[in-house]
C-alpha cells in the first residue's frame, strides 16, 4: 500500500524508512537491477502521513537469542536479561 502510493518497491520503501529513522540500511543483493534499485532511496522521503501508517505495523524479534543465554554459564541468564526486558 505505501510502496504503491510512492511508486516505489517495497524494498525500497523499507530501506528508505530504516534511513528515516535514523538505521544503517544494509541491502545485499548480486542481482544487478536489485543493486541500483536499492540505491534509489536518496532522491525522495516517505511523507509523515504514510511514516505513521509504517509505524502502526506490529513488531516482532525474528531472533529472539536463545543461543546466546545460558542459566549457569554465559554473559545472559534468560532472553529477557538479553534484551533488557524489551522481548
Amino acid at each position: 500500500m505505501v510502496a504503491e502510493k510512492l511508486r516505489r518497491t517495497p524494498a525500497q520503501v523499507a530501506l528508505r524508512w530504516g534511513l528515516q529513522m535514523g538505521h544503517s540500511a544494509l541491502p545485499k543483493s548480486t542481482n544487478e537491477a536489485r543493486i541500483k534499485e536499492n540505491s534509489d532511496v536518496f532522491g525522495w522521503s516517505i511523507p509523515e502521513d504514510l511514516l505513521a501508517k509504517l509505524s502502526e505495523i506490529e513488531q516482532a524479534r525474528l531472533v529472539r537469542g536463545t543461543n546466546f543465554v545460558h542459566d549457569t554459564f554465559g554473559p545472559y541468564r534468560s532472553v529477557e536479561e538479553l534484551w533488557d526486558g524489551e522481548i
